[in-house]
């Protein structure tokens, strides 16, 4: 990498060499799309929204696409949003987040793309914590912090999210001790923050919150709408060909309202995940295994 200011030279995947501003030190001047893909679940929805009118970066720099992946009944703005929020709908015979995040991308006039899940309820300065990096760098993959919790409908109101977020207690919402983290953050943690290189660090970059430059986005061909799930690993391998730093924000988090599917839905997911994945990612452990040939070694297929 060059030493521009926008390309400053880092080695392998190790982002100390930045160095992004502090939250009372600096003047922001990048545009974000926060794109939401979403099907159904209005209610979680507007605690979304209400929770991302509380943010800290500049309203006039920040505005959301909700993009409808063909709900039925069609999902609508609640009036407790960000100034300049939008909602599309993805074409009639799409389906899927691929498909969603593709969608908004399209829509979306900010330099900067961030992924936010149409269940996660932001810290007040969650998209600020993430703006910072990419001030420093264009060509940096950023990963939201969140946790997951158990989701009782009709828990919080999008006022009572909305209030608390405000004055920055969007922590409080729920009790650190009833949640649980991703695995990524073992990933996280066994690579001292990504920062000691490992060919497959790439494949935290998923889904719920994370962004990057919308050039990088478009350089390295958007989501593959084919891959009915496990697109987002498949899209982050190939930023990581398109030389992406990537980055793990942990000064903000989030709240993901429920379990992931994947984890309730373990099993299923995988029949329907790895083997169309393990054909474009190069991830040894989802390789098929056969037994040896008679006086041969175990051999590996695709």
């Amino acid at each position: 990498m060059s030493d521009s200011p926008k390309r400053p030279r880092i080695v392998r995947n190790d982002y100390k060499a930045l160095h992004p501003p502090t939250a009372a030190a600096w003047q922001p001047s990048l545009a974000v799309s926060v794109v939401i893909p979403a099907y159904g679940a209005q209610e979680k929805l507007d605690l979304t929204l209400a929770a991302l009118a509380a943010q800290t970066y500049p309203a006039d720099l920040m505005e959301v696409v909700v993009v409808d992946d063909n709900s039925a009944p069609p999902l609508r703005l609640p009036e407790l949003r960000p100034e300049h929020t939008r909602l599309v709908t993805t074409t009639p015979d799409s389906w899927g987040s691929a498909h969603g995040v593709n969608t908004g991308v399209a829509h979306a006039d900010g330099q900067v793309v961030l992924r936010l899940d149409s269940d996660m309820v932001a810290h007040r300065d969650h998209v600020e914590a993430q703006m910072r990096w990419h001030h420093t760098a264009d060509y940096l993959a950023v990963l939201g912090h969140k946790r997951f919790v158990a989701w009782e409908p009709g828990r919080l109101t999008p006022e009572q999210v909305h209030e608390k977020v405000l004055v920055g207690e969007g922590a409080a919402l729920f009790a650190i001790e009833d949640s649980t983290p991703h695995w990524i953050e073992k990933v996280i943690a066994d690579t001292d923050g990504l920062t000691a290189h490992h060919p497959t660090n790439y494949r935290v970059f998923i889904g719920a919150t994370g962004s990057l430059h919308r050039d990088l986005f478009k350089t390295a061909g958007g989501l593959d709408t084919d891959l009915r799930l496990g697109s987002d690993t498949e899209f982050a391998y190939r930023l990581a060909q398109a030389g992406a730093v990537f980055v793990p924000e942990t000064t903000s988090s989030a709240w993901h309202l429920g379990i992931p599917q994947m984890q309730e839905r373990e099993e299923e997911g995988r029949r329907q995940r790895v083997p169309y994945i393990a054909q474009r990612v190069p991830l040894h452990g989802w390789r098929r295994t056969a037994a040896p040939a008679p006086g041969g070694s175990p051999w590996s297929t695709w």
